[in-house]
């Protein structure tokens, strides 16, 4: 199954910030970032939509149009 762009763009995010980091820019706790990484929960979509655009303007070359 293929993966949705949200986690796309948080492994992006995961490849050159740390949790903590993540966290401060999507202004969520670290311990969600977590849940989110380890298929815990899954990121509410204002949170989705942030993270997804926060990867396509930090790293456009990561960027999969795929979908």
């Amino acid at each position: 199954m293929p993966r949705k762009r949200w986690e796309r763009a948080l492994s992006v995010l995961a490849e050159y910030h740390t949790n903590a980091e993540i966290a401060e820019m999507l202004e969520v706790s670290e311990a969600t970032v977590s849940a989110w990484r380890n298929g815990h929960s899954v990121p509410r979509a204002a949170s989705r939509r942030q993270m997804v655009k926060l990867a396509r303007a930090r790293y456009p070359q990561e960027d999969e149009t795929d979908d």
